[in-house]
């Protein structure tokens, strides 16, 4: 096929070309939790890529809940939509001649390596973006990771870790602060040190993912050190980040530490009344032997739900 003839099947209409269905599965009755498969698999095929996708069903990311310590600006993206517009169809989309013919040989090559193989679907239909091979490898690399985590395969995260920086990839700080979670994971705490440390740009994710790799691994007392560092370079630590450093408050009794947490929670609106944080708080005091103050925090929840359940 020449590339004029590839060129003229892009633009062809889905109507126009051989089409296959989709199967879809739906995971334990969640609609928002599903997989389309094609149906042209036999069904034993069928069978054994469902039951492959249901035993990592943890590795997959169903919203940004499931990815805590990951930048949600990596993640998700907002319209500036006016709700009051008149929705109108979209015309018929034309990538520029340089980029279809970039799509094409790149599929060309996955085609010529088995890699993939060419299906055209009636009710799938998306526009064609270049991206470079850098962006696209660093959204793969992060799933690897998190694959690795979930499996707590340390030698194969080294060897994605290898990768990293082989690629050049060492300046992204979603990459490294996955590769803390992998390191904190499965007990290696010293090379999720080492990985922050390599970390030109420290933000609050990666701060929060070292202390709380540090209070996973029984470490409580090195967390609240980190916790300390990270007011002296001014990092203002956000709710999560807060909430792992009165879980090391527990597991150390400090309670001072504690209280001076309560207090900067008091002093910003939008931690306060988070009701997470102020369970946490509420467990540090009770925790700590401090009971009147967790009493007097429990009834002060219960009043601001009240507000917040009856305006």
């Amino acid at each position: 096929m020449t590339d004029q003839e590839s060129l003229e099947d892009v633009g062809m209409i889905p109507a126009e070309k051989v089409t296959k269905d989709l199967h879809r599965v739906i995971i334990n009755d969640d609609l928002k939790k599903l997989f389309f498969v094609d149906t042209s698999l036999s069904a034993a095929e069928l069978q054994e890529l469902i039951s492959f996708l249901l035993g990592s069903i943890n590795v997959f990311a169903w919203s940004p809940y499931d990815m805590p310590r990951v930048d949600p600006t990596i993640t998700m993206h907002s319209l500036n939509v006016d709700t009051k517009a008149k929705p109108i169809v979209q015309r018929s989309y034309c990538s520029a001649v340089e980029h279809t013919v970039a799509i094409i040989n790149e599929v060309d090559k996955l085609l010529e390596a088995g890699a993939i193989w060419e299906i055209t679907y009636p009710t799938w239909l998306s526009k064609t973006v270049v991206l470079e091979k850098k962006t696209r490898s660093c959204f793969s690399l992060l799933f690897v990771i998190k694959a690795c985590t979930q499996k707590s395969l340390l030698i194969e995260g080294k060897q994605i870790h290898a990768l990293v920086i082989n690629l050049g990839f060492e300046p992204i700080i979603h990459l490294q602060t996955s590769l803390i979670d992998l390191y904190s994971g499965v007990g290696d705490i010293s090379n999720a040190h080492h990985v922050f440390d390599e970390i030109p740009i420290k933000n609050v994710v990666c701060w929060t993912a070292l202390i709380s790799g540090y209070v996973d691994n029984q470490k409580p007392n090195k967390a609240l050190q980190l916790f300390r560092k990270m007011q002296m370079v001014n990092v203002e630590p956000d709710r999560v980040t807060l909430t792992v450093a009165l879980s090391a408050c527990v597991d150390v009794g400090a309670l001072d530490m504690g209280e001076w947490i309560h207090g900067y929670v008091r002093r910003k609106k939008e931690l306060d009344i988070d009701l997470c944080l102020n369970n946490a708080l509420i467990n540090m005091y009770a925790k700590c032997r401090d009971i009147e103050i967790a009493r007097r925090l429990l009834i002060a929840r219960g009043k601001k739900t009240s507000r917040l359940g009856h305006p």
